[in-house]
């Protein structure tokens, strides 16, 4: 043993693998340089991606120690790293024995690879299937001839281990990386592209998205038909991102079931408070500036308002899916709505109530007639989502962080695909909403964007408003109130803004907006207004007659759940209890034992009607006569019935 020796084994393993490329991309390039370009016709088929092929293989380099004699290294003493060294040498040499012996590699007789860790880890290269090559050291001087002569014949012996070494197998390479095939978007404004959120407790979920995504958030949320999924946006993000210069970052999802994300489709319609409010945390938000939704992901975006306030700066709906309208009193973030009057499925009727019952202050209500406009509500829904982004900028700022990312909430977004990923439609994908907005729009749809063409409309609907019979240039209008073909209003396109549809009776309100309109908004608005408030004050009394009537005829306790025995109504909380569960609580403490809520307590009268007392002197305030009554009613007539019958009749056991 020299003084530089390492005293120990060294083994070094390198895989190396041969990989190339069956076949090549068609077509040349894989975009088409236009801002509206698309992967080429051999990619959008799934051929023209590339393939790969690989064989992979082991190189095995070791150096082995010197055998070490514990006399002549260590004056006789005993040294571990020698008997080490020694052990696995001696571990080897019966290995190579063995291998020696065997008539081929599949030899069954027992090869000892497992008895030291050196054998082990050459087990590959000396199992048969490799081609193997040894390299003796041994000294010149004549002291250690001894051990020049056991190294020979150590050599000799591995000289005689057959081998028959065998190609490896090539296997097909899977790319997984979402660009392979794909490209980025040429249009550097818009930039769009797939995304792939992994939503906590939701799984992940395919989002097509473009913009810039340091800025604030704008969510948007397809229907319920069966080939419903992000597709339907694809074209109204990109032109709200070009119209604000840049300024959202819009993302559609594919809803679970729906699309390319895997899930159960009652996802949105069951959960969307807390579903939406996942997807915008797992990409980095607190809040959105604005949630937009068609049909049943309208009524989505409304549900999600009402049990996440907090989540929306604003909202847009196309063609809605409203369900118990009455909750929207509680929606106060600025609204856009859009109605057709030939979509029976969402009708006119519905749209005008909850415009009636939202309680915001900005409401922007829009009806058209797709037969007569076409996909007005495509063409304009990202101007007008723009333009009221714009004016509520500062209350989206003071927001949740302004929709912006939050450096405390993770982003778990990664990227699904490029600009092909964004555009293509699969075979089960919906149509693109509206079509190729780029392309020139139908005669029937009026834009408004010269002052010249916007004096002549106003023009028309004066005239329409000066006729108080509401009649234009001779022609009675129509059930939707545009101007017949004969009118001089007849050739513009027909769709109302909010204040052209619900302006005062003075007139004053039906120019505004700068849009282009049927007319006759001047009008008739007074009756109107007076049918509207009857209808309201007696939807308000039916409402009344009907919770009164369910709390009059309950017959359950709402803590125990058993049948009301002498019951209580709490005035304040509306809950009712059983005269055991009326002792057992409120006659002690003075919370409604269902909700927690303070009870009412009032002072102590000859008058009162209070039935309880609370444990500091006053009167729990309750409103249960009716209760008491009902309950009365239903006793006597049980047993009328159990009289009638007998303990033998029918109802004798219960």
């Amino acid at each position: 043993m020299h003084e530089h020796s390492s005293r120990s084994h060294a083994v070094l393993v390198l895989t190396v693998e041969h990989r190339w490329q069956t076949t090549d991309v068609e077509g040349g390039s894989m975009c088409v340089g236009a801002a509206g370009g698309a992967a080429t016709a051999g990619a959008r088929a799934g051929t023209g991606a590339p393939s790969y092929k690989s064989r992979t293989a082991r190189l095995t380099l070791v150096d082995l120690a010197g055998s070490e004699s514990m006399e002549r290294s260590h004056n006789g003493n005993a040294d571990g790293a020698g008997i080490s060294t020694n052990l696995g040498l001696a571990a080897l040499g019966r290995v190579i024995r063995a291998r020696a012996t065997c008539s081929s590699a599949s030899d069954e007789q027992h090869v000892p690879y497992r008895d030291s860790s050196l054998t082990r880890l050459l087990q590959p290269s000396l199992s048969g299937n490799a081609l193997t090559a040894m390299l003796a050291c041994v000294s010149p001087a004549v002291d250690n001839h001894c051990m020049s002569l056991s190294t020979l014949k150590f050599a000799r012996v591995a000289l005689t281990v057959q081998s028959r070494p065998v190609l490896a197998a090539t296997t097909d390479i899977v790319n997984t990386d979402p660009m392979a095939a794909d490209c980025h978007d040429p249009d550097t404004v818009t930039d769009r592209r797939a995304i792939v959120i992994d939503v906590p407790g939701w799984g992940e979920v395919f989002a097509r998205c473009c913009g810039d995504a340091s800025a604030p958030l704008i969510l948007w949320v397809h229907g319920s038909g069966p080939h419903n999924c992000s597709n339907f946006w694809s074209h109204q993000m990109a032109e709200v991102t070009r119209l604000s210069n840049n300024g959202y970052f819009n993302v559609a999802i594919d809803c679970p079931g729906y699309g390319r994300s895997y899930g159960d489709r009652q996802t949105i319609r069951s959960y969307p408070g807390e579903f939406l409010s996942a997807v915008v945390r797992a990409l980095g938000r607190r809040s959105v500036a604005a949630m937009v939704g068609s049909s049943q992901g309208a009524a989505s975006t409304f549900n999600c308002t009402l049990e996440r306030p907090k989540l929306a700066s604003c909202i847009a709906v196309v063609h809605p899916v409203s369900h118990a309208p009455e909750r929207f009193q509680r929606i106060t973030q600025p609204c856009l709505a859009m109605y057709d009057h030939d979509d029976p499925g969402h009708p006119i009727s519905v749209g005008r109530r909850v415009r009636k019952l939202l309680g915001s202050d900005d409401i922007r209500y829009f009806e058209f007639a797709s037969s007569h406009d076409g996909d007005w509500d495509a063409v304009h829904l990202p101007p007008e989502l723009v333009t009221m982004l714009e004016e509520h900028r500062t209350a989206i700022k003071r927001r949740g962080g302004g929709a912006k990312p939050s450096d405390s909430i993770p982003y778990l977004a990664r990227c699904g695909g490029g600009l092909r990923a964004y555009t293509e439609q699969l075979e089960h994908e919906i149509d693109p909403f509206g079509g190729d907005l780029s392309v020139e729009r139908a005669p029937g749809v009026a834009v408004v964007e010269e002052e010249e063409e916007e004096k002549e409309e106003k023009e028309d609907e004066g005239r329409c408003e000066a006729d108080g019979e509401g009649k234009c240039g001779g022609e009675e209008m129509d059930e939707r109130g545009t101007c017949g073909d004969g009118g001089g209003g007849g050739g513009h396109a027909y769709y109302r803004n909010h204040s052209l549809l619900f302006a005062p009776a003075d007139g004053s309100g039906s120019g505004g907006g700068g849009h282009a309109g049927g007319g006759g908004s001047g009008g008739g608005s007074e009756s109107e207004d007076e049918e509207d408030i009857a209808e309201k004050a007696m939807m308000a009394e039916c409402a009344e007659a009907e919770a009164h009537e369910r709390e009059a005829s309950q017959y359950a306790c709402d803590l125990c759940m058993h049948p009301l025995v002498q019951p209580v109504r709490l005035s304040r909380c509306r809950h009712a209890l059983c005269g055991a569960c009326q002792a057992l609580t409120v006659a002690y403490f003075r919370q409604c034992p269902v909700c927690d809520d303070t009870l009412a307590i009032a002072k102590p009268s000859n008058g009162s009607k209070g039935k309880g007392k609370g444990r500091g002197g006053g009167v729990i305030e309750t409103d249960d006569d009716e209760l008491r009554a009902r309950t009365m009613q239903r006793v006597q007539r049980a047993v009328e019935t159990f009289e009638a019958n007998g303990p033998n009749g029918p109802n004798g056991s219960n």
